[in-house]
């Protein structure tokens, strides 16, 4: 806070122009899913993300790697595991393990044809 004082105080920076970085959730929330979607938490968890009506879904090319991205929003895990695609990829499941191979979740991305986020659930 004391430097970002002193570069506004200086005339280096205008107060505008000083920001925070965004928490991880707002990230998700705002950047990935572009505020497109209804989100429910648990205790700083994801339960769901859906999308909203009139809404166009965002891409998500790799859910997989989206959930290690943003790692902290999710059940405690060590590994990720994609189990088996359902209705010809509409459907991707992925298994959370602990360090022991234990699950610890079970994520559920729902994705249309094009291969756009339709919805994600979170069951623990």
């Amino acid at each position: 806070e004391k430097a970002a004082l002193n570069l506004i105080q200086t005339g280096q920076r205008k107060l505008a122009s000083i920001g925070r970085k965004p928490r991880v959730r707002d990230a998700f929330f705002i950047e990935l899913l572009q505020s497109r979607y209804d989100v429910r938490w648990h205790r700083g968890k994801l339960v769901y993300a859906i999308l909203l009506e009139n809404q166009e879904p965002v891409p998500m090319p790799d859910t997989g790697k989206m959930v290690n991205q943003y790692s902290s929003l999710f059940p405690a895990h060590s590994s990720i595991k994609k189990l088996d695609s359902v209705s010809g990829g509409d459907l991707e499941i992925y298994e959370l393990k602990d360090s022991e191979g234990l699950n610890t979740a079970q994520v559920e991305a729902l994705k249309d044809v094009e291969g756009r986020l339709l919805s994600i659930h979170v069951e623990w």
